[in-house]
């Protein structure tokens, strides 16, 4: 699935992915396949692309699998 990081909650490790169609996904750095310091760099100019997963947890849908989407490298 495609879909651009919304934002990432500084200092927590964590942010949301919002797809196509406006779902909000959790995703964890440990979920995130490339370097952290590069995407909150990234953020700083918008939402930078990603491509990553759906996967079911306790607490609803999250993202997995995180990676820049080749557009955004």
């Amino acid at each position: 699935m495609i879909g651009k990081v919304k934002n990432i909650i500084e200092g927590r490790n964590y942010g949301f992915i919002r797809d196509e169609d406006h779902n909000e996904y959790f995703f964890h750095r440990d979920n995130f396949d490339g370097d952290w310091g590069e995407l909150n760099r990234l953020i700083r100019f918008g939402e930078p692309p990603v491509e990553f997963d759906i996967k079911d947890s306790p607490k609803g849908l999250r993202a997995d699998n995180v990676k820049l989407a080749v557009e955004s490298v």
